[in-house]
């Protein structure tokens, strides 16, 4: 069995992740694939990470790719969170995702005080409501009142998405693009109108791949974390996909990988990045001490986020993998001003980088950055 260092993990995810060589900005939506989607409750750290990894890549752009080309598209995927994935990728994503029909279960009927009856009308209502250019939670709501009754109206508002939710694992609606402060909700027919028919058991078979070649080697509880999924109910799945991936062991602990890569070296090389929230490097690395300095603890901690999210739910300053220290964007009159607070001191050759991040930040924002 092969025998790797946590080094040698991160090394690898950071290669993958296009922290090391960002990609070409005609590779974009490639980008977004490669990395298994990313992370966008909060629409401006995912475009921020595709920044951190796409020579080039603008807001204006992201957005361009999302609202007019529709060459991605924003929906609930993996862990009940919204990610941006590539749209020709929808028809997997919910091929793999709506066998899990929790919908359907007792316990959750029984939680949301609902019929299954109830919920075949309410789907099929919502479905057949939803706006040629994309309706609002509160336009949804006012439908489904008129049709079913006011009682049915905070769960179809509630920003948590219980009842909006199930129709995107369904494959019938994703996300529009927003009105003013509210996210509006199109059918998805209407955004990928090619939507093939896939296998199930093949299209997780996919994304497990996809996963451990962006992110292996990686513990059984690493990858069941990414997937929402317990992790005894994934194991069985990991072993169909042999021989595809293989066992190693990292300091002692036992880890899959494609088998492909096992003896494949990624180069070394020093990389400096500016990371936002919920960025998809800091999501798929587990267990999180072999990512996060100790003294990078304190710092973390300090926002009201990092107390309860951790270092998920925080900007962090990463060199070579590790989370050194976090950061914070202001506005000032036009300008963005980045404050770094790094755990350690940084090296001439790290504050060299550290400006060059801030400078793509700018770029990004099309805004002129400084570094405070």
């Amino acid at each position: 069995m092969t025998d790797l260092t946590w080094a040698d993990a991160r090394e690898r995810r950071l290669a993958r992740s296009h922290l090391v060589t960002p990609a070409p900005k005609a590779r974009l939506i490639d980008v977004v694939r490669d990395v298994c989607g990313l992370q966008a409750q909060l629409l401006s750290a995912a475009e921020l990470a595709l920044s951190a990894r796409v020579v080039g890549a603008t807001q204006e752009s992201v957005r361009d790719a999302l609202w007019v080309k529709k060459t991605l598209v924003r929906a609930w995927t993996v862990r009940g969170t919204i990610h941006v994935i590539p749209a020709d990728d929808l028809p997997l994503w919910m091929a793999a995702l709506g066998t899990r029909r929790y919908w359907e279960s007792k316990e959750w009927l029984e939680r949301e005080q609902l019929t299954a009856k109830d919920t075949r009308v309410i789907f099929d209502t919502v479905h057949d409501v939803l706006g040629e250019n994309g309706s609002t939670r509160a336009e949804i709501a006012d439908a489904v009142v008129t049709r079913l009754g006011a009682k049915f109206r905070s769960k179809i508002s509630s920003g948590w998405g219980e009842l909006l939710a199930p129709l995107m694992y369904m494959g019938k609606m994703c996300f529009g693009p927003s009105v003013g402060p509210n996210v509006t909700f199109v059918r998805a027919d209407r955004w990928v109108p090619k939507w093939p028919r896939l296998d199930s058991e093949e299209a997780q078979r996919e994304l497990f791949l996809r996963f451990l070649r962006a992110y292996g080697p990686t513990t059984l509880d690493g990858m069941a974390r990414w997937f929402g999924m317990k992790p005894a109910a994934l194991l069985p799945h990991l072993r169909s996909l042999e021989p595809e991936t293989a066992a190693v062991t990292i300091e002692g602990r036992k880890a899959w990988m494609l088998s492909r890569a096992r003896n494949a070296s990624e180069r070394r090389s020093s990389a400096v990045r500016l990371l936002a929230q919920y960025d998809c490097y800091v999501i798929g690395s587990h267990p999180r001490d072999t990512i996060v300095d100790e003294a990078a603890q304190t710092r973390i901690r300090s926002y009201k986020r990092g107390q309860w999210e951790g270092v998920v739910g925080v900007p962090v300053l990463l060199i070579d993998g590790i989370v050194r220290g976090v950061w914070d964007r202001r506005d000032r009159g036009g300008r963005i001003e980045i404050g770094v607070r790094p755990a350690g001191k940084l090296s001439s050759a790290h504050r060299r980088a550290l400006e060059i991040e801030v400078e793509r930040i700018g770029r990004f924002f099309g805004r002129e950055a400084t570094l405070t």
